[in-house]
Formats: structure tokens, sequence, C-alpha cells
């Protein structure tokens, strides 16, 4: 006895497949507008005419060997770690923290810091708050030597 087939499977899998394509399409489109979508770096173009003098800069700082660790400690503050090339304190360094969100191109924080005789900058007070990823750039000075470095955390600021 042969089943019965009827004349719908084909066109209702071909119709199945294209509801299922414009559903993942708009899905994506959704999700990438949910953090406010793409943004316009302020500054960008000036960041680009002296991206010369930032890569001399960069390479500078590579070259003294220095290392630095942030933390986040308790509540809102973070605890930056200074160390030279042979793993020794780098006291009397002082500078800026930047904390940004990779996704916010307007948000930034400018967080000035002092390195003490440890090598250790603590009680840094952070206003923002949020959950995620932070790009957290440090630039530091001791002397005429001056270090630059860039790092990514994901930490759950209060």
């Amino acid at each position: 006895m042969k089943t019965p087939t009827t004349d719908w499977t084909w066109p209702a899998a071909i119709i199945g497949l294209i509801l299922f394509g414009m559903t993942m399409t708009f899905g994506l489109l959704f999700a990438s507008r949910v953090d406010g979508g793409p943004e316009v770096i302020p500054g960008y173009y000036d960041k680009a005419v002296a991206w010369d003098e930032i890569a001399a800069t960069r390479a500078a700082s590579r070259a003294l060997g220095w290392t630095v660790d942030v933390e986040h400690a308790e509540n809102s503050t973070l605890q930056l770690e200074l160390l030279d090339r042979n793993g020794e304190p780098v006291p009397d360094a002082q500078g800026t923290l930047t904390l940004t969100r990779p996704h916010e191109a307007t948000f930034s924080e400018v967080i000035p810091f002092r390195v003490d005789a440890s090598g250790t900058a603590t009680d840094l007070t952070v206003s923002a708050h949020g959950a995620g990823l932070w790009d957290v750039r440090i630039d530091a000075m001791r002397g005429s030597d001056r270090f630059i470095h860039e790092l990514r955390r994901e930490w759950s600021l209060p």
C-alpha cells in the first residue's frame, strides 16, 4: 500500500528555509544595534595624523621593558603595579590611567596616579560602573622615560 503524499511538502520546506533566513537576518540586525551600534571615535583624524609619533612612543615603551598590571580591588577602586625589566618596582612614576568601553567610543574616564616605592598605586577610585569589557590605557612617566601600555580587562564595577 502506497503512503499518500501531499503536494505541499517541497514548497513548505522552501518557504520554511526562506522564513528561517529572514528571521536570522533580522535577529543579527537587532543584535548589532543593542549597544548603540557603530560609533564614530572622537578625534580620529588627529589620531591618524599623529600615528607615526604614537608608534615611536610605543616602540620606546617596549624598549624600556617595563610591565604593568591593573586589577580591580574592592568596591570602585583599582590597583596598579609597575615593574621594570628585572621585576623590580619603578618608584616615583606618575601618570594617568584611562578607562574606556570598547563598544562606547564616547565614554572615557581619566584617573591620575603616582607609584610608591613598592611599585604600586593603590586606591585609584573609579566613578564608572558596569560589567563587561574595559580598555585600560596607562601613560606613565619617570624622569625622561615614558611608558604607555594598553590592556583589556573584564570587570564588574559597582
